[in-house]
């Protein structure tokens, strides 16, 4: 097992009177993730990120609900048939909750320009306030609803029979008194949509199968908690990226792009280490470890990473990836690292670049992943 040492990279937004070990990675963990970014990494990429790659504007593709949910259901079908089963039973109350008239706003929304000025950041968001209620009917496991692209506000996956959670600052989640995980969701039809939808089922699936194991959200490492989200978002990249449809193909690959650049450089940021960036590597270091094995080695890590056989830490689910040495542990940063690295160097020399070869690129680049 790797070294468990927890010391020395403190979060200060976890809740109070966690366990440390529960709460932070190891840093066996962070160390050789830091340690590669920093050597393999230009400073360009930690200094210009936002000018160069937060602010471009992304493919005007947009998504229905139903061909989002249909791309989910492909994307874990094609990494276990026994996943693509358990999304379709999540999936099958995914329904907007005021029926055809919110199908009719999704459909005028597709033709409205991407606007990210949320006019509800922060505490002006009605959704965070401590007065607020989930409302969901009985069996059901999502409240949809369809917003204009870049208006999302809200995704979120409340646990099964979970209190009221104070985050601090005014943040609130509400309570969730349902005996099965429910998510909460402004459908923007944009790639973030989908791709956020896909994390949001990480975070249920784990939830699912920690009661089937006889277990609560409590009993679940904090650390885990967005690590098992991202593990169905990598999955879905990697399919996307893949796709046969270029238009597909080209905004996943620049979401993907986004996002692992934003993270990545936030490895720097001691206050947000734990929160994002180590889980996303570690779930995209976990799944390239496991994605070219047999469908037995396969499922027993990814459900070693959901808790289906009971609540797991990083360190258990990377020595059951084959990952239980220092040395080995270092290897794999140093590899997913320099994945990132000529992924994103691709990205720089062509951020004008028309469509077929951003395409090209992120068919090659995902082909190195498998």
């Amino acid at each position: 097992m790797l070294n468990r040492k927890t010391g020395g990279y403190p979060y200060a937004h976890f809740p109070q009177g966690e366990d440390p070990q529960s709460v932070y990675f190891p840093d066996a963990v962070i160390g050789p993730f830091i340690d590669a970014a920093k050597n393999s990494l230009p400073d360009f990429f930690r200094a210009q990120r936002e000018e160069q790659f937060s602010h471009r504007e992304m493919s005007a593709r947009r998504f229905s609900l139903e061909e989002s949910k249909a791309l989910i259901i492909e994307a874990f079908s094609s990494y276990d048939p026994q996943l693509g089963d358990k999304a379709k039973e999540i999936l099958k109350t995914a329904q907007y909750k005021n029926g055809d008239a919110d199908l009719k706003a999704e459909e005028s929304f597709r033709h409205v320009a991407h606007d990210d000025s949320d006019p509800h950041q922060g505490r002006g968001n009605p959704y965070l306030r401590s007065d607020y209620k989930l409302d969901i009917a009985e069996g059901q496991r999502w409240v949809i609803s369809p917003v204009a692209p870049g208006q999302s506000s809200l995704m979120r996956c409340l646990p099964a029979s979970s209190p009221q959670r104070d985050y601090g600052d005014g943040f609130y989640d509400p309570a969730n008194p349902q005996p099965h995980a429910a998510i909460e969701y402004e459908f923007d039809g944009t790639i973030d949509a989908v791709v956020h939808m896909a994390h949001e089922m990480g975070h249920m699936i784990a939830d699912d199968y920690g009661l089937d194991a006889g277990h609560t959200f409590q009993d679940n490492p904090v650390h885990m908690q967005e690590t098992q989200a991202y593990l169905g978002q990598h999955i879905l990249y990697a399919h996307l990226k893949r796709h046969s449809d270029a238009s597909i193909a080209q905004v996943a690959y620049e979401h993907f792009t986004l996002t692992m650049t934003n993270n990545i450089c936030s490895l720097m940021d001691r206050d947000r280490l734990h929160s994002r960036p180590l889980g996303l590597l570690s779930a995209m270091a976990v799944l390239d470890k496991v994605q070219d094995q047999d469908l037995f080695a396969k499922r027993h890590v990814s459900e070693r990473m959901w808790g289906r056989m009971g609540p797991a830490d990083i360190n258990q689910v990377l020595a059951s990836a084959g990952v239980e040495r220092p040395d080995d542990m270092k290897k794999l940063a140093q590899i997913e690292v320099q994945k990132l690295h000529q992924h994103l160097q691709g990205l720089v020399k062509d951020v004008s670049a028309p469509t077929p070869s951003a395409v090209r690129r992120g068919q090659d680049f995902s082909a190195g992943l498998a």
